[in-house]
């Protein structure tokens, strides 16, 4: 059999994956970070939310395939890595970020490590990657012994946290009044959008990054998707709206039918 490359595919909200049977892997860093953190590096549309899969030569990706189609192919030189034997063991399925992916327990954390690979907030990364640090102003890279370095700058104390509250005029809106308060919602149109059904039945609730927001669970983003509305890192972006990708240097554009599409200009290392 040839093997032979294939065309990098990414999902919004998804983890690609590698069908290519019969052959070893070898991930790139820029494949390892889609792969693992829901991608964000797509000219494609993605198909609406499916089943979790394991793929990939060695069963080391986890991808998100619709329900009764074998799912894309994304390109491979097929070279075996011994951090690849982790993922056996590993669970394929949907994470709390709405994505496929490998969940991360302490034991496959201790074989990545191991191997010289980095896991962190849910996403795995090749030493010399760079990555946001969870305290949202810090940046953190992966060393070569699997190590994890951050930056130490002082970040902006945050106000005193009140209570999360659904308005606008068709409940469209999560945000944050302190308790006790009226609070008066952000200004709403009062024009009816489709995708403001996808809300009502979503969790107006504070999220990891510190705000209050909708959780976007796998099936708000499949209804999101099919109303031609973007969801990337908790937040929801209108058709030709562009916004920061989550590796800090490259931007990402919501396309017309729910998909993204970001720039791949290499990241420069932490200071």
């Amino acid at each position: 059999m040839t093997c032979r490359s294939h065309s990098l595919v990414g999902l919004s909200f998804t983890v690609l994956v590698l069908l290519a049977a019969g052959c070893p892997f070898e991930t790139t860093p820029t494949d390892l970070q889609a792969v693992t953190d829901g991608g964000a590096r797509t000219d494609a549309t993605p198909p609406p939310a499916g089943e979790c899969r394991r793929g990939g030569c060695s069963g080391e990706l986890c991808m998100e395939v619709t329900t009764g189609k074998a799912g894309a192919s994304p390109p491979s030189d097929c070279l075996w890595r011994s951090e690849f034997a982790c993922y056996q063991a590993a669970r394929c399925e949907r994470q709390t970020n709405g994505a496929c992916g490998f969940t991360g327990t302490d034991e496959l954390k201790a074989c990545l490590g191991k191997n010289g690979v980095c896991f962190y907030n849910g996403a795995s990364y090749r030493p010399g990657q760079s990555f946001p640090s969870t305290d949202g102003c810090n940046t953190c890279s992966c060393t070569e012994g699997g190590g994890i370095a951050c930056t130490r700058r002082a970040c902006p104390v945050p106000p005193p946290a009140g209570e999360c509250r659904r308005g606008g005029c068709s409940g469209e809106i999560c945000f944050e009044v302190q308790s006790g308060a009226a609070g008066d919602p952000p200004a709403s149109p009062c024009l009816w959008r489709p995708e403001f059904a996808c809300y009502q039945a979503a969790r107006c609730e504070r999220q990891s990054t510190g705000k209050c927001g909708f959780t976007l669970t796998a099936e708000v983003n499949a209804c999101l998707r099919k109303n031609g509305v973007c969801a990337y890192n908790g937040s929801t972006y209108q058709s030709g709206q562009s916004f920061p990708s989550t590796d800090g240097c490259n931007t990402c554009t919501c396309t017309e039918s729910g998909g993204l599409a970001c720039t791949e200009r290499a990241c420069p290392p932490p200071r």
